[in-house]
């Protein structure tokens, strides 16, 4: 395969899908749980695989698109990506992106035929992506809305399509969702902190920019312990235990203030909820594994940088 073809596949970010399938299939196994536990899963299911395809597709069109929007501000940040660096180009990106969107919509079909709530789902999922985005609105560069997105389409949303997965309907999926709105809402705050600089180049007032290093933490610190609370009062071993895995590098974070620390908060909020939920489906985490590996093994022959 030529670095061409595989440049079209990597400016999907990869690395990115792994807190969407995280929150997908933590939704899938909290619906299925009939007892205190989840149930284990050696094989993926086939109604997980078909519920799984169509928001991936679907956040394949906006990564892209982002990129687009962030040239900028990915210049002026100093990030590596395909877009900002003139390594694929325009007219194919289009055609990409028409591809995924179309892809997506084929995929729900198939996966929840005669069910209204998910194309409701994935359709607002589509909006809140290129709001996010795209002037004039651009929710990325506004604090707080920046925030709710985030927390909103990944916690619940995405949640939410793993949940419907499951066959159960969508009775108590808004407020399993809540600790997973939380936690999301903690980690995304504190991704805008090593990005200030270029963001406020590019007129972006993200919530990071709008509170600073401390406030950013402090707001972090309440939406972690809030996520840690509601898990533990759902009984939701997910949650709770994601949670506690990332709390150290949280404390350490906020002890030290420094961008390394920031960082691997950041890394170890996204892992320890892959690490929770891939404690009742192994399978995954060796996915993760590979997704992983060829990420870095691209990285370092197209560009010679370690990544992620």
């Amino acid at each position: 395969m030529s670095w061409a073809a595989l440049d079209y596949l990597m400016v999907l970010r990869p690395t990115l899908f792994i807190p969407l399938w995280s929150l997908m299939l933590a939704g899938y196994l909290r619906a299925a749980t009939d007892g205190p536990l989840p149930p284990f899963i050696l094989k993926p299911p086939a109604p997980l695989l078909l519920g799984i395809a169509p928001l991936s597709m679907l956040m394949g069109f906006v990564h892209i698109l982002n990129q687009i929007a962030d040239v900028e501000s990915d210049a002026a940040n100093k990030k590596l990506y395909l877009v900002a660096g003139g390594y694929v180009r325009m007219k194919f990106l289009v055609l990409e992106m028409a591809l995924l969107m179309a892809g997506a919509w084929a995929a729900a079909w198939l996966a929840y035929r005669g069910d209204p709530l998910p194309p409701i789902i994935l359709a607002a999922s589509a909006a809140l992506g290129v709001i996010y985005s795209v002037r004039p609105i651009r929710l990325k560069g506004r604090p707080f809305l920046d925030l709710l997105a985030n927390a909103f389409g990944y916690g619940v949303l995405a949640f939410g399509m793993g949940w419907l997965a499951a066959g159960r309907g969508a009775e108590g999926m808004w407020i399993g969702s809540i600790p997973y709105f939380l936690s999301v809402g903690s980690i995304f705050v504190n991704t805008t902190l090593p990005d200030l600089k270029g963001d406020l180049a590019s007129g972006d007032r993200t919530i990071g920019a709008v509170l600073g290093m401390r406030g950013s933490m402090i707001l972090s610190s309440a939406l972690l312990g809030c996520a840690l609370a509601s898990g533990a009062a759902l009984r939701d071993p997910i949650a709770l235990g994601a949670g506690l895995i990332s709390l150290p590098a949280h404390v350490k974070m906020v002890a030290s203030r420094s961008v390394p620390s920031i960082l691997a908060a950041n890394k170890w909020g996204v892992l320890s909820l892959s690490i929770a939920v891939g404690i009742f489906a192994p399978v995954y985490l060796l996915w993760l594994a590979f997704i992983i590996l060829m990420t870095r093994l691209y990285y370092k022959h197209r560009f010679g940088i370690k990544y992620p």
